[in-house]
């Protein structure tokens, strides 16, 4: 009977040195990273993908302005040990990014103003979030619905800008030239107000 149990001890261990070897993780670091600013860019949806257009005029039911948010790291962020989580990752061997990137604080508010009259229920200065929508991968999420998801992680060596790509699903009646203005509050207080070129819808 000790026998027995003498051996299933060795096959124990030797079954968790094979998982060891198998699964030598180096210790992931987790830096935060902050927003630093906002860039604009008019988009022209009508390929497959949306491409920045400069200065030629887009169809009205094509167009799109993409988000671009800078970011920057800031102070290493100490992760809180979990021997359930780094159980699950050695039975999986699947080792975690080495290095991430969390964000320190968040979008909590985008608003889209248009500064010409847009139609008959929107004049000039009027909020159209609503006719927008940010496009996500397959899908496009009202944004209510972006809001609510948590903040981007980024698992390179240096944290990457965020892009959001913002579609106009209800054109202007009227073709012409159009700019908008773009409000983002963050999580710390700070807001980012920045407008469009100008650009023809026709």
């Amino acid at each position: 009977m000790k026998l027995k149990k003498v051996f299933l001890l060795l096959l124990l261990l030797v079954i968790a040195e094979t998982w060891m070897a198998c699964c030598d993780c180096e210790a992931p670091k987790y830096y935060n990273y902050t927003h630093t600013g906002m860039v604009l860019l008019n988009l022209d949806n009508r390929g497959q993908n949306p491409v920045i257009a400069s200065d030629y005029p887009i169809p009205k039911d094509a167009y799109g302005i993409r988000i671009i948010l800078t970011t920057e790291a800031t102070a290493r962020q100490k992760p809180a040990f979990s021997f359930f989580i780094q159980s699950a990752y050695a039975f999986s061997c699947k080792c975690e990014a080495g290095t991430q990137y969390l964000p320190r604080d968040s979008v909590v508010n985008l608003r889209i103003f248009t500064l010409n009259d847009f139609d008959a229920e929107y004049p000039a200065g009027s909020e159209i979030s609503d006719y927008f929508r940010i496009l996500s991968s397959d899908h496009y999420a009202t944004v209510p619905g972006y809001l609510s998801q948590s903040g981007a992680t980024f698992t390179y060596n240096e944290p990457r800008e965020v892009l959001l790509n913002t579609m106009l699903l209800q054109p202007p009646v009227q073709k012409g030239n159009y700019r908008f203005r773009i409000e983002i509050e963050l999580s710390d207080g700070r807001i980012f107000n920045k407008e469009t070129d100008m650009i023809e819808l026709r």
